[in-house]
């Protein structure tokens, strides 16, 4: 009888996991974005932090080639690194409360798709900071 419960409770919360798992992808950094070479490393932090307000990010610290930043989003939160070198702008996932975020047994990282969708606007929207930073040094 109690074999027949524990099949029961199995079955009925097999949907769940499988609907939290669906909601997970690869956490994967995006991939460097250029500095325009008449943009300077000064005016492509500008453009990063206009980029981040926009968006809702909060700076969390900065330094001469970083930017730590966070974002909370109801019971979300999500930190980031923003690094820059003279030629690019990385940025890397660095800790994440309520996002899903787990190592699985096979080596892969994954988090909400929520925080994914995140970094890509923010990309955008430096890539378009960048290009406005551009098209002003050149005046």
């Amino acid at each position: 009888m109690k074999l027949n419960r524990l099949l029961i409770l199995f079955f009925l919360m097999l949907p769940m996991v499988a609907y939290g798992q669906l909601r997970t992808s690869d956490l994967v950094d995006p991939e460097p974005i250029s500095i325009p070479q008449n943009v300077s490393q000064s005016q492509a932090m500008e453009a990063v932090v206009n980029a981040l307000f926009s968006r809702d990010w909060a700076v969390a610290e900065e330094g001469d080639d970083y930017i730590i930043a966070e974002l909370h989003v109801r019971a979300h939160w999500a930190e980031i690194g923003i690094d820059f070198t003279e030629d690019d702008i990385k940025i890397s996932y660095r800790n994440s409360d309520n996002l899903r975020y787990t190592e699985r047994d096979d080596g892969r990282v994954v988090i909400h798709n929520n925080y994914l969708a995140w970094i890509d606007n923010l990309v955008n929207d430096i890539r378009t900071q960048l290009s406005r930073a551009q098209r002003d040094a050149r005046r």
